[in-house]
């Protein structure tokens, strides 16, 4: 009977992860939180800007921030974690 090879080696089709992979993923992880945070900022300017210009938008975001309040407030979920939600500070 022939023997197996023992199952420890890899084989040689297999990619090993190297050094470098991980650092690049770092780096790239680094660049997704700069442009989500560039994002929120950008996008909070324009809303800023907006509600300050014109009051129908003003009005709108204000229904749209009452509406979730109700959508959060009607979830079925502990009370401690919807309440920082809905309380403004």
């Amino acid at each position: 009977m022939d023997e197996k090879e023992p199952e420890s080696k890899a084989h040689p089709e297999m990619r090993s992860e190297k050094k470098t992979e991980t650092r690049n993923s770092i780096i790239r992880l680094i660049f997704v939180l700069l442009a989500i945070t560039l994002q929120i900022w950008w996008f909070y300017f324009i809303i800023d800007r907006l509600v300050g210009v014109s009051s129908p938008v003003d009005q709108l975001i204000r229904v749209l921030a009452i509406l979730f309040a109700l959508y959060v407030y009607g979830q079925h979920t502990y009370a401690g974690l919807k309440m920082p939600m809905i309380i403004p500070r």
